[in-house]
């Protein structure tokens, strides 16, 4: 079981990464939005973002 989590999240971490580009990293260096793919932060955490 352990391992299968382990797995899955290494998986999904692949995923992610794989996905942001060189271009993405310095928009959001330069200070422009950056698209996000899910947002998973509470509701209360957006508005102060």
């Amino acid at each position: 079981m352990t391992h299968d989590l382990w797995a899955t999240l290494n998986e999904k971490m692949y995923d992610y990464l794989s996905s942001v580009t060189l271009a993405d990293l310095v928009a959001h260096t330069t200070g422009k939005p950056v698209a996000v793919i899910k947002d998973f932060r509470p509701e209360k955490e957006k508005v102060a973002a």
